[in-house]
């Protein structure tokens, strides 16, 4: 059963809770969510990365209905792959709310797969696409068939790749449109978020492509130093306003 939509401060408390790399649980006051000019102070407290990471969590609990807690789980992979003793990694997953067996996974550079038989088999669906690093998938709360990909992968490693732009699928993955790349190719996706009050409606977290100390990961693309943080979609994806910089 799906939870219904409860209140902010009654999902989240008083304030907006995160944990930071150290361990420690950071609040965020919600009166930095009502007004986002208000987070000047808490940037310089807390850090740039640790707000933008909690106003998308906070948008992430606004637009998705109560967690549904599985019961069991059970181990499908990794799995060794077979020139070396390594493993691939997945960097993002959502899952159809009507039909039980379907889900779609990102690989961090393997692009977007689809199950429909619960895991069992898996289709491909973004070989053609201009770049198989994702970093962020979402599906629009009403209508489970409009799913959105953040090419490029926000894990600040040497492989964690550039994206191109937005992929926008309207037939559940199906076919692919690749929007905004003038305005995210060089960087990556974190986070996607779809608003429950309007779909047209978007939120996305973007991050500089990966590497330590240099960021190896863009591979010199000419966009790498572009803005990074949050930003806001009014029409599905086309046009984006940057809301907050970590700049």
């Amino acid at each position: 059963m799906r939870g219904s939509h409860a209140p902010l401060r009654s999902r989240l408390g008083s304030c907006a809770p995160l944990r930071s790399r150290r361990g420690s649980t950071i609040r965020i006051p919600h009166s930095a969510i009502r007004n986002p000019h208000s987070c000047a102070s808490l940037r310089s407290r807390f850090g740039s990365r640790v707000v933008a990471t909690a106003l998308l969590a906070i948008a992430g609990a606004l637009a998705s209905p109560a967690p549904v807690w599985a019961g069991e789980w059970t181990s499908l992979g990794p799995a060794p792959i077979s020139t070396g003793p390594f493993t691939g990694r997945l960097s993002a997953v959502v899952a159809s709310p009507t039909v039980r067996t379907r889900y779609y996974v990102a690989g961090a550079s393997g692009g977007i797969w689809r199950t429909d038989d619960g895991g069992l088999s898996w289709t491909p669906l973004t070989d053609d696409l201009p770049t198989c690093a994702i970093g962020a998938l979402a599906m629009d709360p009403a209508n489970e068939d409009i799913l959105y990909a953040g090419s490029g992968e926000a894990n600040f490693a040497n492989h964690s790749l550039y994206g191109l732009g937005l992929y926008k699928s309207t037939d559940g993955g199906d076919t692919w449109t690749v929007l905004a790349a003038e305005t995210f190719s060089g960087r990556t996706f974190s986070r996607i978020v779809v608003s429950h009050t309007g779909s047209q409606v978007l939120y996305a977290s973007i991050m500089h492509a990966g590497g330590f100390p240099a960021r190896n990961a863009a591979k010199g693309h000419p966009q790498t130093d572009g803005p990074v943080g949050v930003f806001r979609s009014t029409d599905g994806g086309v046009n984006w306003t940057h809301l907050y910089s970590l700049s």
